[in-house]
C-alpha cells in the first residue's frame, strides 16, 4: 500500500497526468479520404485542453486548440478553435482507454490513442 501511494506521489510530482484522455490521438480514417485529425490532449478533473492539426484532403492543414469538459453537459462540452478563428462544438465520449469520440450534428470524429 505504501509503495502505491509513493509511486502515485512520484507520478504527480513529475507532472504525470491522471486523466484518462491525456495523450496523443489520431483519427485512423476520415471522410473524405486523406482528411484526418491528430491531437495532443491533457487536463485535470473534467477539464480537457490541448491542440492539434486537422488535415484536409484538398487544402492546407489547420491547427486548432481544444478546451472544454468531459463531463456530460447539455450541448457541446468540447470546443475546437481552428487557426482561422472558426469554432466547432462536440460532445465528448470515451468508450475505452484507447478510443475517444467527438460528435456533433455534422460529424463524428473517432480518435485512437497513438
Amino acid at each position: 500500500m505504501r509503495w502505491t501511494v509513493i509511486s502515485m506521489l512520484m507520478i504527480a510530482a513529475c507532472g504525470g497526468s491522471s486523466v484518462e484522455w491525456a495523450g496523443k490521438w489520431r483519427q485512423p480514417a476520415g471522410l473524405p479520404a486523406g482528411s484526418y485529425m491528430v491531437a495532443t490532449l491533457g487536463g485535470s478533473g473534467t477539464t480537457i485542453t490541448g491542440g492539434g492539426t486537422q488535415y484536409r484532403e484538398a487544402g492546407m492543414p489547420a491547427a486548432f486548440t481544444v478546451q472544454g469538459t468531459t463531463a456530460p453537459v447539455p450541448g457541446p462540452g468540447v470546443t475546437i478553435t481552428y487557426s482561422d478563428s472558426s469554432t466547432e462544438g462536440f460532445s465528448f465520449g470515451q468508450p475505452d482507454h484507447n478510443h475517444l469520440t467527438l460528435q456533433n450534428a455534422q460529424r463524428t470524429v473517432n480518435l485512437t490513442r497513438e
